[in-house]
């Protein structure tokens, strides 16, 4: 009987420590577990407005494709926040490459999709940037990966 209560008490003992354990990690590192575009979709959001209000209310177009204007915004975001521009599975590679060598941005390089020739006065329910794939968390679930003008 004493044995069976030590087996059953350093097993739940062993579960707490591994869930007590998990947690701490999940905490301190939580770029590694969660989605590391949190709020990326906003963010970019926000640079579209500074955009639009230094170009007459439009938003960033480009002949080349909406990879090159995307990269029009990096000014409004921070150069050093390409990866506002990216999406799930992407990187900053195509659009640092495209800087450094004067290169257009292929738009299957995207990880997001723009969609060019809004201004401010489209209606504001029209999604403009939308993850190129959809994945659950953050702002890439289904009903957050994506950005309307309002």
């Amino acid at each position: 009987m004493r044995r069976r209560f030590k087996v059953i008490a350093l097993t739940l003992i062993t579960i707490v420590a591994i869930v007590v354990t998990w947690r701490t990690v999940v905490r301190m590192y939580p770029l590694r577990f969660h989605d590391r575009h949190t709020h990326c979709i906003k963010q970019t959001g926000l640079g579209l407005r500074m955009y639009s209000g230094d170009h007459g209310g439009q938003f960033p177009n480009s002949a080349n494709g909406y990879g090159d204007a995307l990269l029009l915004l990096a000014p409004y975001i921070g150069s050093n926040s390409l990866e506002l521009l990216t999406g799930p599975g992407y990187d900053t590679r195509v659009f640092d490459e495209a800087r450094s060598n004067n290169h257009d941005v292929a738009e299957q390089e995207c990880g997001r999709v723009y969609v060019q020739g809004l201004s401010e006065s489209n209606a504001p329910d029209i999604v403009i940037l939308f993850d190129r794939l959809a994945t659950h968390g953050a702002d890439h679930g289904p009903l957050w990966g994506q950005l309307q003008i309002s």
